[in-house]
């Protein structure tokens, strides 16, 4: 939409780069719980369904072409690291503007970062933290023709963390590379390409019961995990595009934008998890059952 965020009639919210370092907003899951109007429901330490007034979100964009966000069978996607994007956009309410049908409740956009330095540019991070927490972040970008038409950028990241959750381990691999140029003085290609590798080791697969057939508290301790220790969930995901813009104006007619884009993705998901497990709970969890007497 070629507005500013005053001129659009409804509520807006980015959350840029800069607040995402300075409030270490490392994943998608971490930008949206603090978002204004954005409430997340987790249904594990990995899954996360978002709402906002009243109703589910479902209509998620990556540089404003519409994508699809598998929260429901753990695709890896609350996951998304932040350190690919430049920021995210937030518009809350029906967005029938900028994609169709869908429920009222808001529009999320990542936009991808993009090779816009014609110099020789980097930044590197190292972070630790609790539960064993490293993570490391590189971003690296460089022009590649002497006169600077074309440039490329490089961002490549490593984490790794346990948790208060007994046997819960976390792994992610990502790299992402993207080519911009100049074709003339007008139109510009971009072409790009994004691994991403998260590996997960005794997921919990929804919650615990909190309360016993006779109605009494479970008083489980704080790390319970029904996932035994050989469980697993793996994900990889693909992605290859190329966008194509020009970028014309006419006397009297307002800049018109034409955007071609294709994109090949492949997403894998490899699971090895418990479907039953023996626990001295028979009731549904969050459910008081009245102990009969």
């Amino acid at each position: 939409m070629a507005l500013t965020a005053r001129d659009i009639p409804q509520s807006v919210s980015i959350v840029s780069k800069q607040r995402m370092q300075d409030q270490q907003l490392q994943s998608l899951n971490d930008v949206l719980s603090n978002t204004t109007g954005i409430r997340g429901v987790s249904s594990d330490m990995d899954r996360t369904n978002y709402y906002s007034r009243g109703f589910i979100i479902d209509n998620y964009m990556v540089d404003g072409i519409p994508t699809a966000f598998a929260s429901r069978w753990n695709l890896g996607d609350a996951q998304t690291d932040m350190a690919l994007y430049e920021r995210v956009e937030v518009v809350r309410g029906a967005t029938g503007l900028l994609t169709g049908p869908g429920n009222p409740s808001a529009s999320i956009n990542m936009v991808r970062k993009h090779a816009d330095s014609k110099e020789f540019t980097g930044n590197l991070e190292a972070s630790y933290g609790s539960w064993d927490k490293q993570r490391y972040v590189a971003d690296l970008s460089a022009p590649l023709s002497p006169e600077g038409n074309v440039r490329g950028r490089v961002v490549a990241g490593y984490e790794d963390k346990n948790s208060f959750i007994e046997r819960y381990g976390f792994e992610k691999k990502f790299i992402y590379g993207v080519v911009d140029a100049d074709l003339t003085d007008k139109p510009s290609c971009l072409w790009a390409m994004r691994f991403t590798q998260v590996d997960t080791d005794s997921p919990m697969w929804s919650g615990s019961p909190r309360w016993y057939t006779d109605g009494s508290q479970t008083h489980l301790r704080r790390g319970y995990n029904t996932s035994p220790e050989w469980a697993y969930n793996n994900k990889e995901n693909k992605k290859v595009f190329v966008n194509l813009q020009q970028n014309s104006i006419t006397a009297g007619i307002s800049p018109l934008t034409v955007l071609i884009t294709r994109c090949f993705s492949t997403v894998s998901n490899s699971t090895s998890m418990v479907t039953s497990i023996r626990t001295p709970v028979s009731a549904p969890r969050h459910m008081l059952i009245t102990r009969n007497k």
